[in-house]
């Protein structure tokens, strides 16, 4: 290799160089707003989760979810991109808070009894 084939590799490399940094410029973008969206995965999640724990306590309301409300909060679950078991574990962490609060056996749904209470 000549001191000609060495000039000639150096202007090809500076020639490929303005071009090379313009090529990895959008991708350091690209990168940056991809760590901002990886940053507020975990909050965007939080609130699907909580728009679709507002629908469970919606609809068990009066104590029972009906057809048409089983089928509107299932094309929520899809359209909010949660999966079936995320939208089981929401459903019964409801259910339970919603009995406990009405004075309702967790596992069974049944009333508690009602302590009597004994005059002194």
């Amino acid at each position: 290799m000549d001191v000609g084939d060495i000039d000639e590799v150096i202007i090809d490399l500076l020639q490929a160089l303005p071009m090379a940094v313009m090529a990895l410029i959008p991708k350091t973008y690209q990168m940056r707003d991809q760590g901002m969206s990886i940053r507020s995965q975990p909050d965007q999640l939080h609130r699907r989760r909580a728009r679709l724990e507002r629908e469970f306590r919606a609809a068990l309301d009066d104590g029972d979810i009906c057809e048409a409300e089983e089928k509107d909060i299932e094309a929520l679950r899809k359209n909010l991109g949660l999966s079936h078991r995320a939208a089981s574990y929401i459903r019964e962490k409801v259910r339970v808070e919603m009995q406990s609060r009405s004075g309702r056996c967790q596992s069974c749904g049944q009333p508690l009894p009602v302590p009597n209470e004994t005059k002194s």
